[in-house]
């Protein structure tokens, strides 16, 4: 038996053995996960992710002039524009699923596959808009942490070695339609909701067994490290502001452990095996650019919100002008 088929049986036997030992933490787990999914996620996402469906199925394999900087900033293959802007404004794993497709379709090579894979799987404005709003008292706290994900994704896009930035041509495919997209989109959040109830309980063990030791801010770590729902909603738990801001960005750009799954689920037969190191190098970038975010002044904080919101605009505009066979 190969060790890591022995460790999975012994990892599933001790979990079968702790769910029968106590099942009553078991069961107050996965009820408080349904109920998040119910009252938080559903409302929050869904729709939101409807329309992300819809625009990045509008603007996948066109050609994006605005983008094209991002391109040879990043070493992304020109003519890939739209999966970084895809990356950023579908959310997870939206943007990974796609840069599989392309890898799939002998589009885009496998070392552009595995480097894309990390910055351009984003968390998309449907989760932080939708999810996060309650939890800042103004939307310019939204804005900033969109851009501080679209910032450090770039960055963590330069560091990262290799790339190639010889032209690529992409099919462009045909844009899904309002049902298509409601199913699409209906799919996707019954994976979230499945892999959120499962963590959920997991939590709740946790929590009954240990994490009821550490601070506060460490239990929303570990809590959003292992399922970033989870995380980002006990954010309100953390008084301070400021410090919430940094935590959430931090969560945010990592996705945790249940994202994780969701990306090698929709990437299988592509070697991940660099995703969460450099996952924690984007994490650690939008944590520093959170920090300073709220050190600045009131002006320059206006100019950042206007900055993502700007290129939103510009990227919706330009990517009717032209289109590639991607």
């Amino acid at each position: 038996m190969r060790t890591r088929n022995r460790v999975t049986l012994i990892g599933s036997a001790a979990a079968m053995l702790l769910l029968i030992l106590d099942g009553k933490t078991a069961v107050r787990g996965i009820y408080e996960g349904i109920q998040l999914c119910l009252n938080s996620l559903l409302p929050a996402l869904f729709p939101f992710s409807v329309l992300s469906i819809l625009i990045t199925g509008s603007i996948i394999g066109k050609q994006i002039p605005i983008l094209a900087p991002v391109c040879r900033f990043c070493s992304i293959p020109a003519g890939c524009e739209s999966l970084f802007a895809v990356g950023i404004l579908g959310g997870y794993p939206v943007g990974a699923q796609n840069v599989m497709l392309a890898f799939r379709d002998g589009k885009l090579p496998e070392a552009d596959a595995r480097r894309m894979a990390v910055f351009c799987n984003n968390a998309g404005p449907s989760f932080i808009f939708g999810i996060l709003g309650p939890l800042f008292p103004s939307p310019v706290y939204l804005w900033l942490l969109w851009g501080i994900q679209i910032l450090s994704g770039l960055v963590t896009g330069w560091l990262m070695p290799g790339g190639n930035r010889n032209p690529l041509m992409m099919q462009d495919p045909k844009a899904p339609s309002v049902p298509d997209a409601i199913l699409i989109a209906a799919k996707g959040m019954f994976h979230i909701c499945s892999c959120v109830v499962l963590l959920r309980m997991v939590l709740e063990f946790l929590s009954h067994w240990i994490l009821w030791y550490f601070p506060t801010v460490v239990q929303v770590m570990i809590s959003g490290l292992l399922e970033l729902s989870n995380g980002c909603l006990m954010l309100h738990s953390v008084e301070s502001v400021n410090l919430r801001f940094v935590l959430a960005a931090v969560l945010l750009s990592f996705g945790g452990l249940c994202v994780r799954m969701q990306t090698v689920s929709v990437c299988d037969g592509l070697d991940l095996k660099s995703y969460l190191p450099w996952k924690g190098v984007q994490s650690a970038i939008a944590g520093i650019l959170a920090a300073a975010a709220v050190t600045l002044p009131r002006s320059a904080v206006f100019l950042a919100v206007l900055l993502p919101a700007a290129a939103v605009i510009r990227l919706l505009g330009g990517s009717r002008k032209k289109e590639v066979a991607f």
